[in-house]
């Protein structure tokens, strides 16, 4: 069965119905969701899987701006294809899509690296990650925040408590 997906250009940042009720929806497995199956390119292109153009890899992009980041782009008309994000160009992973048969909004998480039902994304309808993944994120920058603090040890602390005397000797 093919299921025909079309990008949906919302106008509304935020997913306007019962997101507690669709947050965890059932999405198709990905392979099902691709309206573009892969076809053979030139070396480092490939075609997106959702809108069927011909773009470079961010390994071609890379190489082709020397060292730095593949994502940084001038040129936001230019979309590339990242590793990671399994044939979703840069232009497309960024919709909301619209599966044909059951009118299911998704939108693409680089969190999951999969398709999430869009009232995953909460009240952040044009993030990047869904809920889960942005809270897990933060989890782990608190406890990479927490390790940190450790290690430093004594040296934090001491450099407060530097601070304060210098702070009533200037109000004095």
């Amino acid at each position: 069965m093919i299921v025909i997906l079309t990008p949906c250009y919302v106008l509304s940042p935020l997913y306007c119905s019962d997101v507690e009720a669709k947050k965890d929806a059932a999405v198709p497995e990905f392979i099902t969701l691709m309206n573009f199956p892969s076809l053979s390119l030139p070396e480092n292109h490939r075609c997106c899987v959702m809108c069927g153009t011909a773009c470079p890899t961010a390994a071609a992009v890379k190489a082709k701006k020397g060292p730095g980041r593949a994502g940084s782009k001038t040129n936001t008309e230019v979309a590339f294809i990242p590793t990671q994000n399994k044939g979703l160009c840069t232009l497309c992973d960024v919709h909301v899509w619209i599966i044909g048969s059951s009118g299911m909004e998704i939108k693409w998480c680089k969190g999951c690296k999969n398709f999430r039902c869009w009232a995953a994304f909460g009240d952040k309808g044009h993030a990047t990650k869904c809920m889960r993944c942005r809270e897990r994120q933060r989890e782990k920058y608190a406890a990479q925040k927490e390790e940190k603090e450790k290690t430093k040890g004594g040296g934090s602390s001491s450099s407060s408590n530097s601070k304060t005397p210098g702070k009533k000797g200037r109000d004095d």
